[in-house]
């Protein structure tokens, strides 16, 4: 017994001792790195939810993509881990005889990101199998659910035209988002070739782009109208590798309505009217319902992948659901700054929170109260699986599977990245050599250059920690 005592023992008195000189440590890490970064960290034991290490961990920094643990925290607390988005098929009357709807039809949608066409296609099956044949009247498609702002504020004009920025709209399909590969022409000044892809007669695109030697200035302009209409410029040289093209759909409620509009053609539903858009009344019949995967789901994509429109969405749906509808942008920072302070007592009043993804660089936040929204998820047993599960795993999968390799930090490290132009963070959990628990908040700002530096910089301070 008094063995066990005394191993016990000499591993606290060692891993105080570690604790204790990890300031040095890490400072010693950045002085060697460069002296004048501007890094915030903050690292804190879960077990008495101390700060053991901090630097400038009360300054605000742009989090590009951690910002979606906010995004995530606020949507498990307040919508909850079996919250669905829905998409629904009504009417207002009462009756269908002999397979005809003598009245209007409501397409009602909610939002959710991960509506596919084959729900679309599912959703109009079931109507047939309802009996129906024939809608007399008209078909209105409701887009109202998250108003009509598709970007956010402080977007960048030039990435709008990127699935990573593509338009946040209540009737969302295929996630707003088709792929193409772009391939050098046989000969000089032919045309490159476009790969074949789904949906091409309504997602058109003239292609302009021409081949050129190697050694020209070749540059690739995208342009898109409301239409959804896009016009690719420019010059591929003659032996460039396939390049790939993810493209964001410019107007994602005219490809819904056209998509259902095939469908019903498809599974032979006469429509006498005409589809447009227009805002449900309430008190219909409801005919036909989809649903989501369960929010704990979503939000597993949503970190694991750091996928941008699953968290626009949320925050969005947030602002309407906390506040009211539509959801919009000043809603959804409104409600995700309120959920946080009344329900984790998270002090976000000198924060700015004005998108759900972390794009635009209007947001700021400090490691402090980043830190602070880990240590809450981790010590709220009600969403602490679904928020531990959807982070990164070290060396393992999401956007931490070819980072974070070695063996101190393989499958004990789980965290969410971000990146933009100048800035990298990395915030999560680490559990170290003795088995204790941590926290960790690292962000860098304004520098120019390549990346690579400063996730080597993240590393060395998170295998620091590891050691205690």
């Amino acid at each position: 017994m008094r063995k066990i005592w005394l191993i016990l023992f000499a591993s606290f008195f060692l891993s105080s001792a570690l604790a204790n000189s990890l300031p040095t440590q890490i400072d010693d890490l950045i002085h060697d790195f460069d002296p004048a970064i501007n890094i915030g960290i903050a690292v804190v034991d879960l077990k008495t939810d101390k700060i053991i290490y901090h630097r400038n961990d009360k300054r605000l920094y742009t989090p590009a993509s951690t910002l979606k643990l906010l995004t995530a925290l606020s949507g498990l607390l307040y919508l909850g881990p079996d919250f669905h988005y829905e998409t629904t098929i009504s009417t207002a009357m009462k009756h269908i005889r002999k397979g005809v709807i003598k009245g209007d039809v409501y397409i009602t949608f909610s939002g959710d990101p991960t509506l596919e066409q084959q729900d679309i296609d599912r959703m109009t099956e079931s109507l047939k199998r309802l009996g129906v044949n024939t809608i007399r009247g008209n078909v209105y498609f409701d887009r109202s659910a998250l108003g009509e702002k598709p970007y956010g504020p402080g977007w960048m004009w030039d990435e709008l035209n990127l699935c990573y920025a593509a338009p946040v709209d209540a009737m969302t399909v295929n996630h707003n988002c088709f792929k193409t590969q772009l391939t050098p022409g046989r000969h000089l000044t032919s045309p490159a070739q476009l790969t074949d892809y789904p949906n091409q007669n309504l997602l058109p695109i003239a292609n302009k782009v021409s081949t050129a030697a190697a050694g020209t200035s070749c540059e690739l302009n995208l342009s898109a109208n409301d239409n959804n209409q896009f016009t690719l410029t420019g010059c591929l040289h003659k032996k460039a590798k396939p390049t790939t093209l993810d493209i964001a759909v410019k107007n994602p409620g005219n490809l819904s309505l056209a998509l259902f509009k095939q469908a019903f053609k498809d599974n032979h539903i006469k429509v006498k009217g005409k589809l447009s858009f227009k805002k449900s009344p309430e008190h219909l019949r409801l005919l036909v319902k989809h649903r989501s995967d369960a929010l704990r789901d979503l939000v597993i994509r949503m970190l694991k992948h750091s996928d941008n429109l699953i968290a626009e969405t949320l925050f969005k749906t947030l602002g309407g659901a906390f506040i009211s509808t539509p959801g919009t942008w000043s809603k959804g920072s409104k409600a995700v700054t309120s959920i946080l302070n009344d329900l984790a007592q998270i002090d976000l009043q000198n924060a700015s929170i004005v998108d759900g993804s972390g794009i635009s660089r209007y947001n700021l936040i400090t490691p402090n109260q980043l830190a602070q929204v880990l240590v809450t998820a981790y010590h709220n047993f009600q969403i602490e699986p679904e928020f531990l599960a959807g982070l990164p795993i070290a060396g393992t999968d999401g956007t931490l599977r070819k980072r974070l390799l070695e063996n101190d930090l393989h499958d004990q490290l789980r965290a969410k990245t971000g990146t933009l132009q100048g800035v990298s963070a990395l915030a999560g959990y680490l559990e170290s050599k003795h088995h204790q628990r941590y926290a960790f908040v690292i962000m860098s700002n304004n520098f120019v250059g390549h990346i690579k530096p400063f996730h080597q910089l993240e590393r060395d301070i998170v295998k620091k920690v590891a050691k205690l």
